[in-house]
């Protein structure tokens, strides 16, 4: 079964710490974290 995907969002540069700390919060919860920043969010036509 695949994890569920939890998308952060927020302005790119101010919040950055937060969002890291969201991040470790979700993957501890057993979900896959999704950030721009990463840049692992797939774009399709």
């Amino acid at each position: 079964m695949a994890k569920p995907r939890v998308f952060i969002s927020s302005t790119f540069y101010d919040l950055r710490q937060l969002r890291e700390d969201l991040d470790d919060f979700i993957r501890s919860m057993g979900y896959e974290a999704v950030r721009n920043e990463e840049g692992n969010i797939p774009f399709g036509i």
